[in-house]
């Protein structure tokens, strides 16, 4: 890290009464994207060769550079967009790196991303950090942690890890290249009795295993509804509201980290 890249931007947050610290770095030539991106390891060796001693020469704008990348399926636009704002070391939790957002609530944010240790493709939730010191949404992230690292259903996304990490209190699932039955009926109107039928069996299945497990989801609604489209397969979303009917499983033991 260079002396003028130690004098940017400090931001400060807290995790349950911890204080987190983060510097925002600028991009300010093509030296800092590509030290940025080897920091972070958005690319590996081969390719970082191939940007130092090619790329740089022609694309001397680190933003042409950014969009060359892009271009070549190197790097997202997300992860330039968190580069370019000071904000690279949210792209890492963990052994995972994020790939782009795929979702946004109340609560917090849906990334695809990858293990670094499998090459898997996965969906990472991470709470939002405006919530880090809200005790009732930490309890409510939590609790969607354990019911999903309890249920395993075809019909219930599975879910792979938690853990905390730069101050990101995060979870990860299993990805699934598809759209919720809210959106799908937006973009397509009603759905064909038998497939709106199907739909609703394949759901009733995976909430009878999480009933089977102890717990009541108590969110049911077509947004918490996946479907992969390719398959056909539905799976139930969000189990943040989710309520074990037997008390004694508040002392369990939520996920940890898996890979």
């Amino acid at each position: 890290m260079t002396s003028r890249r130690s004098g940017g931007n400090m931001v400060t947050g807290t995790v349950r009464g911890r204080l987190i610290l983060r510097w925002l770095m600028p991009v300010e030539s093509v030296l800092d994207l590509v030290e940025l991106i080897w920091q972070y390891r958005l690319v590996d060796e081969s390719r970082i060769d191939v940007i130092r001693h090619e790329l740089t020469g022609l694309f001397p704008d680190p933003r042409v550079l950014a969009r060359e990348l892009v271009r070549r399926g190197w790097v997202t636009p997300h992860q330039v967009n968190q580069l370019f704002t000071g904000k690279g070391s949210e792209l890492v939790l963990g052994s995972y790196l994020i790939l782009e957002r795929i979702g946004q609530g109340g609560m917090g944010q849906v990334f695809k991303g990858i293990s670094r240790k499998t090459g898997k493709t996965v969906a990472i939730k991470v709470l939002n950090r405006e919530k880090a010191h809200d005790e009732a949404a930490i309890k409510r992230f939590e609790r969607e942690i354990l019911a999903m690292s309890q249920i395993e259903h075809p019909n219930v996304v599975q879910a792979l890890a938690s853990g905390v990490t730069g101050g990101n209190l995060y979870f990860v699932m299993e990805y699934v290249q598809g759209i919720d039955l809210d959106r799908l009926v937006k973009r397509d109107g009603a759905l064909p009795l038998l497939k709106a039928c199907d739909y609703i069996r394949q759901a009733a299945l995976g909430l009878q295993q999480a009933f089977e497990r102890g717990f009541i989801h108590r969110d049911v609604k077509p947004s918490n509804l996946l479907l992969c489209e390719e398959t056909g397969q539905v799976k139930v979303l969000d189990l943040g509201l989710a309520r074990a009917m037997d008390s004694s499983r508040k002392g369990s033991t939520a996920l940890t980290q898996l890979g």
